[in-house]
């Protein structure tokens, strides 16, 4: 884990606490800024912990089946091309007669 994602789960922790603490409190009274400070907290360590997010890594699962259709559509783009070329060889050679 990286640091800057621990500081913001810090943060979203601390700012459920505070949110939590208003909750439990009266809110009657006051205490508006906790509320605010809890939830703008809880803002700054989800933005700090989506920023810092690690990309997926490739799972090994199934690795031989993608090797496999990656192949396939190698050799499929390579029979197309083929196909091509010969479709068009024999619409010249029409032309031609």
């Amino acid at each position: 884990m990286g640091f800057v994602r621990r500081v913001g789960e810090f943060f979203m922790l601390l700012g459920f606490i505070c949110v939590a603490i208003y909750f439990i409190t009266e809110p009657e009274r006051g205490g508006l800024g906790l509320l605010t400070a809890g939830v703008g907290s809880t803002a700054l360590g989800l933005i700090l912990r989506v920023k810092s997010r690690r990309q997926p890594e490739e799972s090994a699962r199934f690795v031989s089946l993608r090797k496999l259709s990656q192949r396939s559509k190698k050799e499929r783009e390579k029979r197309l091309a083929k196909r091509k070329e010969k479709e068009e060889r024999n619409n010249d050679r029409i032309r031609d007669d």
